[in-house]
């Protein structure tokens, strides 16, 4: 690692920044960490998947005890069906700062976001570490390879999901929340049980 990140931003969301480790992981790995600056979000890569915090938290999930776990609105259905099956899944805002405040509100078991920000509260203190995901990610594979099972294979027991990657439209600050007020206003028109939990989402 270099702090003054020569090559590229550090933002592990943005595919193009992966590029390099998933060169590396091609010919030397089974799975591939990146952080941003400040090692509060994942990335998580294996050969065949660039695992999103939705999913990972159904990793995390898997040999917890009636786990409750809050997600943002961004989140995949199925983690909510999944979790539902085995815990709780509550949705909520975007945004670490909202999740931290929910995650004691609620003293849920953890918290994730779509970006890589994971909240571990079962034995540590709420808040998102990208180093104590990677661990237990670490943890988990251990155990599934024990079994003779990888991340794959779990995620090949879900519903299939279809995702399409986070667009970002630029507006002028002063106008973005008018033009998302209108977008809310029409699609509520035809779709009145959406969720306007943080902007708007249709089921």
């Amino acid at each position: 690692p270099d702090g003054t990140c020569p090559n590229h931003h550090p933002d592990p969301s943005v595919e193009h920044n992966l590029q390099d480790i998933k060169e590396l992981l091609a010919t030397d790995g089974d799975i591939a960490f990146a952080y941003d600056g400040d090692a509060d979000r994942i990335a998580v890569l294996t050969h065949k998947n660039n695992i999103k915090g939705d999913m990972m938290a159904l990793l995390y999930s898997m040999k917890m005890d009636r786990p409750t776990v809050i997600g943002e609105v961004k989140c995949s259905q199925v983690m909510y069906d999944e979790l539902d099956k085995i815990g709780k899944g509550i949705m909520y805002k975007t945004g670490h700062s909202n999740l931290k405040v929910k995650i004691q509100e609620t003293n849920a078991t953890f918290a994730c976001e779509v970006s890589g920000h994971i909240f571990f509260n079962d034995r540590y203190f709420g808040f998102d570490d990208a180093l104590l995901a990677a661990a237990k990610l670490v943890g988990i594979a251990v155990k599934l390879d024990a079994k003779n099972e990888t991340f794959t294979s779990e995620f090949k027991k879900l519903p299939k999901t279809f995702v399409t990657p986070e667009e970002k439209v630029p507006v002028k600050e002063s106008e973005k929340f008018v033009i998302l007020d209108k977008i809310i206003e029409d699609l509520l028109k035809t779709y009145p049980k959406a969720l306007t939990i943080d902007g708007i989402r249709i089921e």
